[in-house]
């Protein structure tokens, strides 16, 4: 996965996001969509091809709140979630979860 702070910078050591503010994380794979999308199509701006399933992110053991999980418009193939960093500190591993799948992880970094 690939995490985008809430400037649209890429976020790593050094780069961290603050708590409260939105990311974007984005993945290879997703589940069942509500708009689906021809494969090797782009996925439309409206309407969102939301997944189905229910999506958690998790930052260390920490729930952080997903306001959106699915294709990301005018990409072929690529899922985004949008969350947002709960009030913790440090790298901490994220990961998503789509029903019962879990995704693998990667660093994210929080600051305070």
């Amino acid at each position: 996965a690939v995490v985008q702070n809430q400037d649209y910078s890429v976020n790593g050591p050094g780069n961290c996001a603050a708590s409260g503010s939105y990311l974007t994380a984005y993945l290879i794979g997703s589940g069942p969509l509500d708009n689906p999308v021809p494969t090797g199509a782009a996925a439309p701006l409206a309407p969102l091809s939301r997944e189905t399933l229910s999506a958690t992110t998790m930052l260390g053991n920490v729930t952080a709140p997903a306001s959106f999980a699915g294709l990301t418009p005018g990409s072929v193939g690529l899922v985004q979630v949008n969350f947002q960093a709960p009030n913790v500190a440090g790298d901490l591993p994220f990961s998503v979860q789509f029903g019962s799948f879990t995704s693998n992880q990667a660093l994210v970094c929080v600051g305070q």
